[in-house]
């Protein structure tokens, strides 16, 4: 509040009128908030200003600007219009998201914004000082005015309180609103359709909401996760990127162990998707080793995105994670600076290279990017059509050859399936229609057939049946347009489906599953076998495509058995699911068709794989444990239903899960709240089991992810001590790869892994909703575990 001078409560007379000139007084009005200016610091002056976000001050308050037209003119008295436009300025619906954290725009807490509106109104009501031009309190002059002031100082303590009450739980009404509008606020609550991986959180309310409470409560959980996050933040610093660039190609490790990273590339990501001619690269590689020199630039850039990626299948990934995340951002910045200074169409090896970056940093997205990737992909989609890979080659290129051909036939189908697949994790339509591209799809051909002979279709046909690198690729892209359907069904804006569309949905994609896998089968009994890792990842990809058919029913199958054949299937293809990428073991034993050398290391790229392959797989351990917690809830109310499952058989695959989690901490992966949930699910079912509805569910549920947390710090500092980190208790420290700037932890906290929200938001701050509306009539959903009302 500015300082009055002895005369500031005359407001209505006139300065030239005194007997004694007032005091010289500023009039410039003060343009900082009042916290920058308490702390003596430039302020950038927005609303909320740089210095209040990094610091995490929620109020972020400036003084009213405005200035009186004239001094000659009285005090200006309060009207409706002044009233009104100072409530608009200082209410939530009109300042900028990110001012309240955890909150959206649209009102989440009504009291907040009475107490917001009360307050502004006040504040409008005041008169102003006429030298200053700034509104006063006269408080001398007032009867009232210790009333006014003391009232003022109570709201703005209901502010801040509600503000930083993060699980508080909003009306019916805005919620409606929120889901209509895509609601997005600072915590990271992003707009998603139904098959984004987050989806169905409402499911697990008797497991979530008394985390949520417990850690609005200060209690023991709120204390162990905050000491987590403290011990993460010092671990993620030194998987950090460094500001200062380094020069290309100076941290490519020796010759062996870069071999391994790369055939670990071609092993497990080269076939199902396809972007390098591989006797090329390799050819290039070989001349790499020999003389640097030689090789282009672009080169060592797409060598080094392979190694990143074939990292996640190495067993040291956890020493060579920082340099991975190294050879990433190189790409993406020489990319970046390409795309700026570029005169021409991109390159062909650009796309290559863009392609390359794109799956790793999807690969890599710990903090939850699938939506920063959908956009990204966006930029790639546009990218391959301003060089034509869209259109047939023929039209593009004066007489093709095989290799120019297929080589554009093969990018462009792996633009597409990395579209398709963003687009289904993030929730969001695909953009990209068949009436967009005329490119046919690529042949069978190996890539030691492809020439520089002319481009002919009998070629083509007459390699319709070979096994080849390209089969997974090929296998996978046959149900391409149905899935494209699937998913903007799902994701599309106004679109319904009815339970009967879903069962036709379900049966063509069944056909095209049945096919890809009589394809792989016949591929082990031929002279040249596919690999079984590509096999393996292009069963889980359709498998995730069939799931997320079915999950938006999941929670009404639960109670209604008209969708019990949901419910079965989502248990039936999450095991399978499980079992596919090594996170269970079958109990039938294992495949003897399978490569026994291939399958350790396609269950160390499920464990090390912050992103794509995690985000597949955490839906499938969510319907396992909503299927044993359910039917725990269903023998204890004596309902009287046939268990869908084996209840020891669910219990031994959540426990599976548990220690997956488990290895992913130790693989450096911050996946605590995944660890800390299958635990919590774990505790709830068997407490059920064992002891009925009589016992305090929520305290077991809270003691079991207090005791997961506790574990997960004991990991970190095992990780810490393996890498060579320096722990302590700060909330800084320098890194093997330079300093970071002090805003990078806050940065990586915001971060959404498995939900963000679960010790952090209420059940109802998630912007989506697991159910889309069929044109079936249906009773409200029941029972210990509801979704929302709208099928």
């Amino acid at each position: 509040m500015p300082v009055r001078g002895p005369n500031a409560g005359q407001s209505g007379r006139r300065p030239e009128a005194l007997s004694t000139p007032p005091l010289k007084r500023r009039r410039r009005p003060p343009l900082a908030c009042f916290q920058c200016r308490r702390r003596k610091i430039k302020c950038d002056q927005e609303r909320p200003c740089n210095n209040c976000t990094k610091a995490k001050i929620p109020d972020c308050n400036f003084p009213p600007s405005e200035i009186p037209g004239s001094l000659d003119h009285g005090p200006d008295l309060p009207t409706p219009q002044t009233q009104a436009r100072s409530v608009s300025c200082d209410s939530p619906s009109s300042q900028d998201p990110s001012a309240f954290p955890g909150q959206s725009h649209v009102g989440i807490f009504p009291d907040v914004e009475s107490a917001i509106t009360v307050r502004s109104t006040a504040s409008a009501a005041l008169p102003r000082d006429l030298n200053t031009g700034t509104r006063s309190l006269p408080v001398s002059q007032s009867p009232h005015g210790d009333q006014l002031l003391q009232r003022i100082k109570e709201l703005e303590e209901t502010v801040k309180q509600l503000s930083n009450d993060r699980a508080s739980t909003h009306n019916a009404s805005h919620t409606q609103s929120q889901a209509a509008t895509g609601g997005c606020d600072a915590s990271g609550v992003r707009f998603g359709a139904q098959s984004a991986w987050i989806n169905g959180t409402s499911l697990y309310s008797n497991i979530l909401r008394p985390l949520a409470k417990a850690q609005t409560e200060k209690s023991q959980l709120h204390q162990a996760t905050t000491n987590f996050k403290t011990l993460r933040r010092q671990i993620d610093q030194y998987f950090a990127v460094p500001v200062t660039p380094i020069a290309t190609g100076t941290r490519i490790p020796d010759k062996p162990l870069a071999d391994s990273f790369l055939e670990n590339y071609f092993d497990h990501f080269e076939g199902w998707l396809r972007v390098l001619h591989v006797p090329s690269f390799r050819s290039e590689y070989v001349k790499f080793w020999q003389q640097r020199d030689t090789v282009d630039q672009i080169f060592v850039l797409q060598l080094q995105v392979c190694m990143a990626l074939g990292i996640t299948a190495h067993p040291d990934c956890l020493v060579w994670k920082n340099a991975a995340n190294q050879w990433i951002h190189e790409g993406h910045r020489w990319l970046q600076d390409s795309f700026e200074r570029a005169k021409k169409k991109p390159s062909f090896e650009e796309v290559q290279l863009a392609c390359l970056v794109l799956i790793a940093e999807a690969n890599a997205s710990e903090n939850d990017q699938m939506h920063q990737c959908w956009v990204s992909v966006g930029q790639l989609v546009r990218r391959s059509m301003y060089l034509g890979l869209h259109r047939e080659p023929r039209h593009i290129l004066p007489n093709p050859s095989i290799i120019q051909a297929e080589m554009r036939r093969r990018l462009w189908t792996t633009v597409l399936e990395l579209n398709l697949m963003l687009s289904l994790q993030a929730g969001q339509p695909t953009m990209v229609s068949s009436s967009d591209y005329d490119i046919r799809p690529p042949s069978n051909l190996a890539d030691e057939e492809l020439t520089n002979e002319p481009d002919e279709t009998k070629v083509i046909e007459s390699s319709a049946k070979k096994q080849t690198r390209t089969t997974p690729q090929l296998a996978l892209f046959d149900s391409f347009l149905l899935r494209s359907e699937i998913v903007n069904k799902l994701n599309g804006i106004g679109q319904t489906m009815s339970y009967d569309e879903v069962f036709r949905f379900h049966k063509d994609l069944s056909k095209a599953k049945g096919r890809m896998q009589q394809t792989f089968r016949a591929g082990y009994t031929a002279t040249t076998s596919t690999n079984s890792a590509h096999n393996s990842i292009a069963n889980i990809i359709l498998s995730r495509y069939l799931l997320a058919l079915h999950l938006p029913i999941l929670g009404h199958s639960i109670r209604n058995p008209t969708f019990h054949f949901s419910r079965r299937f989502c248990i039936a293809a999450s095991i399978e699911m499980a079992k596919v990428s090594g996170i269970l073991v079958s109990s039938r034993g294992a495949d003897p068709r399978a490569n026994d050398e291939v399958l350790p290391s396609l269950k160390r790229l499920f464990v090390n794989s912050p992103g794509l392959f995690r985000h597949i797989t955490i839906q499938a351990i969510f319907a396992i444990s909503l299927e044993l917690v359910t039917s725990q809830e269903e023998e204890q109310e004596n309902l009287g239903v046939f268990p869908v499952w084996d209840t020891a058989e669910l219990f031994r695959s959540l426990q599976a899960a548990e220690a997956w989690c488990a290895d992913r901490l130790q693989a450096g992966i911050s996946d605590h709240l995944g660890y800390c949930f299958v635990g919590a699910c774990l505790a709830y079912a068997h407490s059920l089991q064992t002891e009925g509805l009589g016992t305090d569910l929520s305290q077991v549920v809270v003691q079991a992810a207090l005791r997961n947390v506790e574990n997960c710090s004991r990991i970190m500092r095992d990780v810490a001590e393996k890498l060579g980190v320096p722990v302590n208790q700060g909330n800084s420290m320098t890194s093997g790869v330079g300093n970071i700037s002090a805003s990078l932890p806050d940065v990586m906290d915001m971060s959404m892994d498995l939900t963000s929200g679960f010790f952090g938001v209420g059940m109802d701050g998630f912007a989506f909703d697991w159910t889309y509306p069929l044109d079936i009539g249906l009773e409200p959903t029941w029972g210990l575990n509801t979704v929302s009302n709208t099928l």
